[in-house]
């Protein structure tokens, strides 16, 4: 196999972990034969509320969450046999207890040479909540339709049924699901008629009626039987005109209009209407009132032609006369009732007949259905997230301002457009995924990128069901700052913040994915960063998180685009490489080093200690190979470190002396005093040679305090010496992680101890505090007595000598005053 073809394919491996990582399902993994549960992702374990080493390396049965699906026996044997399980609406129980609703979905594929399954859990409660919300509104509104008692039929622009109300299917005989989806003229009109039916649908569909129409017509039912029924039509628009269907109430009439036909061609049995009728005379007074006419209105009689009931019929007549339109309808209000009359002028006996029928509940209805179109319609209009709906091809016909808001684009840009408009290259995919699904199975949710009118790409949670055929509504919530906090999150779990390399946790995971035989050679590389702690301690952890930072870059930088580079913790680094042997190892680590040796951070050159080994064979442990790995950096590591650390230590003193020329001066001074003192007290060569190096150094804790304390020009504050008293144990610390200094360290310490134990910062006493501490003390209080200062003159020899011996036996051993006195400063200028 090809090197580029092995680079595509772990390249295409890391993807698909990351995919793994990332994904909104929960994934689990099993051993197909055992059922031992290899891995989970991070959703899953947030979804269930189990920690990860709680489902690792256990048997499926043992997770009470999975008891209902592969956690039985004969559920797992039968995804072994069938290879494929799915349960949808499955209420699963989380670790707390808390009840949720999955689908759950398990295959069994080979990977490795064996089988496994792989489950995709997704937690369907949100939508099945959002499902019921709209299955409620959805049954209010057929509520609503079924109370009025007359037929509801919606049509859509190619008279499609879309809604028909219970009536409506007990008139035709049919259920509800035998109705919907059906085209109306073919299905439910007489053939006869059809044709006119339609152009007439129609003409109406293209704007040439109004809004409101009447008119009276023929359906057929399931059985055969013809009914006529009378039609108040409305014709649905949008805001923008554009007509999108109709919607009609009809009241089936057939009875009524047998009626009617023999009152007409017979002039005989008005009294069996159940309606009102009456006739007016040619000067207007009543002729006739059928039975329901008087019980309708008792006082008819006595009101005559000024019954509300009859109010402008004389003036009907004329116009009727006047005009020749014959019949005229029309809709009154009398008391708490609406009334639809029928005004016909009968020439032959020169007299108006007036039809009505009590049309008050279907007035009821339409009003109850006009307030919830409006309502809904603000609910809409002031939503905080966008809505939209699209035809069946994905093109927008309406969105509300909250879409123009969240897209950046106004309304009628968004209506000229479609939905792959919108989505961001990214999403272009997974947007036609989505928008197949809600046609298919009705309802989607999915979050996707999109691309807002000024460029900027941001994250939408797209909620969409399917309304009919050729209707879409979808809703739109940005939600943007919520998948960076979870890709931040997710980043942050599996990135060292300070170098932005791997953390731990990846590296671990990781190595246990890439120990397989397919990555053979698989090599392993550590390394240390020398004199971290040196670097910490004298000059703070900004510039140690600074030496880091560029030992990261400079191994990224090194490493090849595939390797996994991780930051164990501290100063400790990790590379491992699939598919590289010993000597790829090697010059990995070459470059590395070669690039650091041009590299520094403040004063300090870039020094890292590696070790590495290679795993050639699957029956060696790669825990194995980390050890090696480790034991190898660490043979190195102390090839190196005293060199390292002595220049460390030669770097501190020069970044002390650099902030304060008066401490040069000090410490060499001290260096000399504390060596001449040491050479009269008989110390051999070695030991005189390490006081001197001590004294030179005694004061290297104050690289850590500020310069303007160093400096300051009046006497030291309480505040003051609170920080200066704390430099000896920060010269220890700086010199006792080096182990040729360590004994320097003791001295460094101890050397503001005082003989009568009234010293820091450990109070010892006496013989207690090390010799070579004693003689420092002295020195440095010599050195600072003779020295000049800006608030005083220094002391000369002679006053130095008498404060000394005032301190002889409290602050300083008897034994090494003497010394100073009577031997060292004798011959000292």
């Amino acid at each position: 196999m090809s090197n580029d073809l092995q680079k595509d394919l772990l390249a295409s491996e890391i993807r698909y972990r990351r995919l793994f990582e990332s994904a909104k399902d929960g994934i689990l993994i099993l051993d197909a034969e055992t059922g031992k549960i290899e891995d989970v992702n991070p959703f899953l374990i947030a979804t269930l509320g189990y920690s990860k080493e709680e489902l690792v390396e256990k048997m499926v049965w043992e997770i009470g969450a999975f008891k209902d699906t592969i956690g039985n026996q004969d559920n797992f044997q039968k995804l072994q046999a069938n290879g494929y399980i799915r349960y949808e609406n499955l209420p699963l129980e989380t670790k707390s207890g808390q009840q949720i609703e999955v689908e759950f979905v398990s295959n069994v594929y080979s990977a490795d040479n064996k089988k496994v399954i792989q489950c995709n859990i997704r937690d369907i409660t949100e939508r099945r909540k959002a499902e019921a919300a709209i299955h409620y509104e959805r049954s209010m509104a057929n509520m609503y339709l079924d109370m009025a008692g007359v037929i509801f039929v919606a049509l859509d622009r190619k008279g499609i049924v879309t809604l028909i109300n219970t009536k409506g299917c007990e008139i035709l005989s049919l259920e509800r699901e035998d109705i919907l989806g059906k085209n109306w003229m073919d299905h439910f009109i007489p053939k006869s008629i059809a044709s006119e039916v339609k152009r007439v649908f129609n003409i109406m569909i293209e704007g040439s009626f109004k809004p409101v129409e009447y008119y009276e017509n023929v359906i057929v039912t399931a059985n055969g039987e013809e009914r006529l029924i009378s039609w108040h039509n409305t014709v649905l628009r949008d805001e923008s005109g554009e007509t999108i269907g109709s919607l009609a109430a009809g009241n089936d009439i057939t009875e009524a209009k047998n009626a009617e036909e023999k009152i007409s061609h017979l002039a005989s049995f008005p009294h069996l209407n159940p309606d009102p009728i009456i006739e007016l005379d040619a000067d207007g007074s009543i002729n006739y009132a059928n039975p329901a006419a008087k019980t309708a209105f008792p006082d008819l009689e006595s009101s005559g032609i000024r019954h509300p009931f009859l109010v402008n019929c004389k003036a009907i007549a004329a116009q009727i006369l006047k005009e020749g339109i014959n019949p005229i309808k029309r809709e009154i209000m009398v008391g708490d009732h609406v009334y639809a009359q029928t005004l016909q002028y009968v020439e032959s006996s020169k007299t108006m007949r007036i039809y009505s029928r009590d049309i008050t509940v279907q007035k009821k209805t339409e009003e109850a259905l006009t307030e919830s179109e409006r309502k809904y319609s603000s609910y809409i209009e002031n939503a905080p997230d966008g809505v939209f709906i699209t035809d069946e091809s994905g093109h927008f016909l309406e969105a509300n301002p909250a879409a123009s808001d969240i897209t950046g684009y106004s309304k009628d840009e968004i209506l000229e457009m479609t939905i792959l408009d919108l989505l961001a290259e990214l999403s272009q995919r997974g947007g036609k995924n989505h928008f197949w699904k809600v046609l298919e199975k009705g309802s989607a949710e999915a979050e996707l990128r999109f691309r807002k009118k000024n460029g900027s790409v941001r994250w939408v949670n797209v909620n969409a069901v399917k309304l009919s055929e050729t209707r879409v509504l979808g809703f739109l919530k940005d939600v943007t700052v919520r998948k960076r906090a979870e890709n931040k999150l997710v980043y942050l779990s599996y990135h060292d913040q300070l170098t932005g390399l791997y953390n731990r946790r990846f590296f671990e995971e990781e190595l246990r994915r890439l120990d397989t035989r397919r990555n053979l050679p698989l090599s392993v590389i550590m390394g240390d960063i020398n004199g971290l702690k040196f670097i910490n301690d004298s000059f703070g952890h900004s510039t140690g998180d600074a030496y880091l930072k560029k030992a990261a870059e400079i191994i990224k930088k090194s490493c090849r685009a595939d390797d996994i580079i991780a930051r164990l913790g501290g100063d400790e680094f990790v590379i491992l490489l699939p598919k590289a042997d010993a000597t790829e190892a090697v010059k990995i680590i070459n470059r590395i080093l070669l690039e650091a040796s041009t590299q520094t951070v403040g004063n300090f050159a870039l020094s890292i200690s590696f070790g590495y080994d290679t795993k050639e064979t699957e029956e060696q442990s790669i825990l194995e190979i980390m050890e090696n790995s480790e034991s190898h950096m660490y043979r190195h590591k102390v090839y190196e470190r005293t060199s390292i650390r002595s220049k460390t230590i030669d770097i501190i003193m020069d970044a002390l002396f650099l902030k304060s020329n008066r401490e040069s001066q000090h410490s060499e001074r001290v260096s000399m005093i504390s060596e001449l003192i040491a050479s009269n007290m008989s110390f051999d060569k070695d030991d005189v040679n390490q006081i001197k190096i001590a004294g030179l150094i005694h004061d290297i804790g104050k690289i850590g305090i500020d310069e303007k304390i160093l400096n300051k020009a009046g006497q030291l504050d309480k505040d003051d010496w609170e920080e200066i008293r704390k430099h000896p144990e920060a010269g220890w610390r700086i010199l006792s992680s080096s182990k040729e200094f360590s004994e320097l360290a003791r001295f460094v310490l101890h050397h503001h101890e005082k003989f009568d134990g009234s010293g820091y910062p450990n109070g010892l006493k006496g013989e207690e505090i090390p010799m070579e501490a004693r003689i420092i003390a002295i020195a440095d209080a010599y050195d600072a007595i003779t020295s000049e200062r800006s608030y005083r003159k220094g002391a000369s020899k002679e006053e130095a000598i008498e404060e000394i011996k005032k301190c002889s036996g409290t602050h300083f051993d008897p034994k090494i005053v003497d010394v100073l006195i009577n031997k060292v400063l004798l011959d000292f200028i």
